[in-house]
């Protein structure tokens, strides 16, 4: 087939792409080339695309040591934002909040590196590691969305070059194509779904009434589980408890559960116990789990005391393992996993009240 067909998307096209999509943008290269840059950035340094494109990204960056400070920081895929001069083209000083990420931690494009950059006022300080981590959050969660867009357009075009007969050579693109939309979109839904546990969004309730939320997770195992293979035993106490942030724990609850749900399956009837208990300095919360098999990715995985976002790319089916582990930390508290056996596992949580 000829490669100016009107249905392929390439890489190339999807890079141009990302700097109108991402408001805030610039795309670089791995050597901080200039790919792409958005509108907003253009009018907020005063150049055009052209003027900047294909330049380094020290051309208006007043710290010199920008690029060395982003590459530490992209260590682990992403930069927090921080601040620094930039330089107008007609050399007027202005602050900035910029941050980044790489884009090989949420597609298959690798070697090419999206920051987010900000107006900002010098006198605002930002220096607490929870604001930071918000951010983070609000931007992935945006990013991940954002980029919902181009991928539905990817998926339409599939649809419409799916109808065409007697090409085998497009046929096999078609599903390339097909397969690498699919990954995207998996690992755009787990980034979302991560960055939506932002304790500064939500209201908080600072009760929390036990006998609801064995009915809770009883829904939750009927639209994610065969009932007849499996048997889930509850116990907590009797009344309420206050001053517990009920909001977070319930979502503790629900992705501890569904992190279970989501193991493969080593022996039928599988079991599934929560038992909670109270004391007067803590909400005490205990799993035990029998007949899912834990691999060693999984033990890996559950076994890392840190968290980032390349630990979900590396590690995705532990999505609501994560969210767990980040919804334990707002509770400032942690998950204990202890392997009895292949088949047996106890996760335990220790909420301080």
């Amino acid at each position: 087939m000829t490669s100016n067909s009107p249905f392929l998307i390439g890489v190339d096209n999807i890079q141009e792409m990302l700097s109108t999509i991402l408001t805030d943008s610039i795309v670089l290269d791995n050597r901080f080339i200039i790919k792409g840059i958005n509108q907003n950035v253009l009018d907020l340094l005063g150049y055009t695309a052209n003027e900047l494109q294909e330049r380094d990204i020290n051309c208006f960056i007043e710290d010199k040591n920008l690029v060395a400070s982003l590459q530490k920081d992209l260590a682990t895929g992403f930069s927090g934002e921080k601040r620094y001069v930039l330089l107008t083209k007609e050399k007027t000083k202005i602050v900035a909040c910029i941050s980044g990420f790489y884009m090989g931690l949420i597609s298959d494009i690798n070697n090419k590196i999206v920051l987010i950059i900000r107006k900002t006022q010098p006198t605002v300080a930002n220096d607490n590691p929870e604001n930071t981590t918000v951010e983070i959050d609000k931007f992935i969660y945006r990013a991940a969305h954002d980029l919902r867009g181009p991928l539905a357009t990817i998926k339409g075009l599939v649809d419409l070059i799916k109808i065409r007969e007697n090409n085998d050579e497009l046929d096999r693109l078609i599903q390339l194509v097909d397969s690498h939309a699919n990954v995207l979109d998996e690992r755009l839904f787990q980034l979302a779904y991560m960055a939506q546990y932002n304790k500064e969004e939500k209201i908080a309730n600072d009760e929390i009434i036990f006998h609801t939320i064995e009915t809770r997770l009883r829904k939750i195992i009927e639209k994610n589980a065969f009932v007849d293979f499996l048997e889930f035993n509850f116990s907590s106490p009797v009344g309420t408890l206050s001053a517990v942030r009920e909001d977070t724990i319930s979502e503790l609850l629900d992705n501890l559960l569904l992190h279970v749900l989501s193991l493969p399956i080593k022996s039928i009837p599988s079991q599934i116990n929560f038992k909670l208990t109270r004391s007067e300095k803590q909400l005490r919360i205990t799993v035990v789990t029998v007949g899912f098999k834990l691999t060693d990715e999984i033990l890996i995985a559950t076994r890392n005391s840190s968290f980032s976002y390349t630990d979900l790319v590396k590690y995705p089916k532990m999505v609501h393992f994560y969210a767990a582990k980040k919804l334990a930390n707002q509770l400032n508290t942690t998950i204990e996993s202890v392997f009895i056996a292949e088949d047996k596992q106890r996760l335990e949580v220790r909420i301080p009240i």
